[in-house]
């Protein structure tokens, strides 16, 4: 058992020396990402929304981290999206950092998204205007804003101007495509409108508010393990599980080849105790009565009875008196 332990724990050992090893040589990198910004959608303000790819070769789970301004206070959303596009709604941790706040959270699938309200049109008229800047927290291959135009707004302008417009519930989004951005790297956008519509978006087109979101990864009442949790779990259960499989092969094998060797010596050992059995040899016919011999055989010596003219042994004929 001492050997089976020293075992499982190398392995153990090797498989978080090789996760970790793996995360430390590949930095988390973005295929694409997008800041959306919906000024007076469902709140005063702007709704952010960060949205975007991991690179490929980014290992899961991975833990992200976001800026946002310290004014801000929370998120209101932080989420990673499953293959079948449903939001994952995940537990994120805060920590101040000058005039900034990031925002942490694990993500075991490959697309994120994160949400926040800030507060960019306080003071204004009828004439909104505002400018936001994005710095770049990780390298990305393709960024993008996408500006929404709210209802009742006139005269909307974008600096940069946009490459193309679609509509998502009868609502314009402006697209500005603008590349490739190195971490730390920053890209603007400046929005300007005329709106005298009190209501908000949303209100107009009575969409419902959304509720209160549920992490994924929180304690349950029941119990319940978090999911990143759960997969580290999974895989070190089942690392000790072929280990000590292989170890009852070994010994399987091993008792195995005892036994046949036990068995071969055991009939060894009989065969050298019992001697071969002599071949035997045909058995002497019997003697008639001596009170019936009349004679031998000239030719063989057999003792003939009185009855027998030819010799039983040999056939020679006896010769008569």
């Amino acid at each position: 058992m001492t050997l089976l332990r020293r075992c499982l724990t190398l392995l153990i050992l090797l498989i978080l020396g090789t996760a970790l090893a793996v995360r430390a040589q590949t930095p988390v990198r973005l295929d694409e990402m997008s800041v959306a910004l919906w000024p007076e959608y469902d709140k005063p303000g702007v709704l952010v929304i960060y949205s975007g790819t991991l690179a490929e070769d980014v290992p899961l789970p991975v833990t992200i981290t976001f800026a946002m301004p310290a004014a801000v206070g929370t998120p209101s959303a932080t989420a990673g999206v499953d293959d079948l596009g449903n939001f994952r709604y995940r537990k994120y941790e805060l920590r101040a950092q000058g005039d900034t706040v990031l925002v942490s959270y694990s993500l075991p699938y490959r697309r994120f998204q994160m949400e926040y309200y800030i507060d960019l049109l306080a003071g204004q008229g009828s004439d909104r205007e505002f400018t936001f800047t994005y710095q770049a927290d990780y390298p990305v291959r393709d960024f993008r804003f996408e500006v929404q135009e709210p209802l009742a707004a006139s005269a909307f302008q974008i600096e940069p101007a946009a490459g193309s417009v679609i509509t998502e519930a009868q609502l314009p989004l402006h697209l500005i495509p603008v590349g490739a951005l190195d971490q730390g790297q920053s890209a603007n956008v400046t929005v300007r409108y005329h709106r005298e519509e009190r209501r908000l978006s949303a209100e107009i087109l009575g969409l419902p508010t959304p509720g209160p979101a549920e992490f994924e990864d929180a304690p349950r009442a029941g119990g319940g393990i978090p999911t990143s949790t759960a997969v580290i779990l999974a895989g070190a259960l089942a690392a000790v599980g072929l280990a000590v499989g292989a170890w009852i092969w070994t010994r399987a094998q091993a008792s195995a080849g005892t036994s046949r060797q036990a068995r071969r010596y055991a009939e060894r050992r009989k065969k050298d105790r019992v001697p071969p059995e002599p071949p035997r040899r045909p058995a002497a016919a019997p003697k008639p009565p001596q009170s019936d011999v009349i004679g031998y055989c000239h030719q063989c010596g057999r003792p003939l009875k009185r009855d027998e003219i030819y010799c039983p042994n040999c056939g020679t004929r006896r010769k008569l008196p």
